[in-house]
């Protein structure tokens, strides 16, 4: 058999060289970005290692863990955009009894939230986006909007919404 040689350099790094770059971004000396190219590591492998393996810098007394019920959990989101791509900022239906404004970080802009048990989109928590489209579309007597809904029983059973909708 003939010898095999590499021709480039990819998914060599070490152990040794991993470490160091976890070792950067726990100590906030460096960012991902920074760590990855400076100990030549995968940047993503950098993430995911330093996510799932690491429990805490060694010395520390403490150790500190954040989770959240809502990793792997149903989250509705309820969107409209127009022909031209001009858009109604999302709406999130979270499954929780309880709001909680850390679950809208790094949400879009002017994006809402609205909280259910089960996560999903019932005939209240269809108002109340339809109550933001109605604010944003601005519809009336010499500015008409049609509005195309699926079949779901939330946007089509609702006396209320055809009351909002007539106005």
């Amino acid at each position: 058999m003939g010898r095999y040689q590499r021709k480039t350099d990819r998914q060599s790094w070490s152990q040794e060289s991993m470490a160091g770059a976890i070792q950067e971004v726990l100590e906030g000396n460096m960012g991902y970005r920074r760590a990855s190219k400076a100990y030549s590591v995968p940047q993503t492998t950098l993430e995911r290692k330093w996510r799932t393996n690491l429990l805490a810098l060694r010395g520390k007394k403490q150790v500190g863990t954040l989770t959240s019920a809502e990793w792997g959990v149903l989250v509705t989101a309820e969107t409209c955009v127009n022909a031209t791509g001009n858009f109604l900022p999302p709406m999130f239906v979270f499954p929780r009894k309880k709001e909680n404004p850390l679950l809208m970080d790094d949400a879009p802009p002017g994006s809402f939230a609205v909280y259910h048990e089960s996560g999903w989109i019932n005939k209240e928590t269809f108002l109340v986006w339809f109550n933001k489209f109605i604010e944003h579309s601005n519809p009336g007597p010499k500015k008409p909007v049609l509005l195309i809904i699926d079949g779901h029983n939330s946007h089509t059973k609702s006396l209320e919404l055809v009351n909002l909708s007539d106005k």
